[in-house]
């Protein structure tokens, strides 16, 4: 079964956390191994073809180092967006 296209809000997120890992100087395969998933899965996240839920949005910030906003934020687009470069 396909999944949807991603929202446009998740599309944004997908977007920032594509843009943090060239910032932070860290492929796909780099990022994959910080995760312990393979870089193809890296992939499949960060074209929409595989859902990032709120733990795992979690684990690819942390891996790429980027500061979180406070727990009672929105786990959504509002961490990622919040993010300095």
């Amino acid at each position: 079964m396909r999944r949807s296209a991603p929202s446009s809000e998740q599309a944004a997120t997908l977007q920032r956390l594509v843009q943090l890992r060239a910032a932070a100087g860290v492929n796909q395969t780099a990022l994959a191994a910080r995760l312990g998933i393979t870089q193809s899965e890296v992939s499949k996240f960060e074209r929409g073809e595989r859902a990032l839920d709120e733990r795992r949005l979690r684990a690819w910030i942390d891996a790429l180092g980027v500061s979180r906003r406070p727990e009672h934020e929105p786990p959504s687009i509002a961490i990622v967006q919040s993010a300095q470069m």
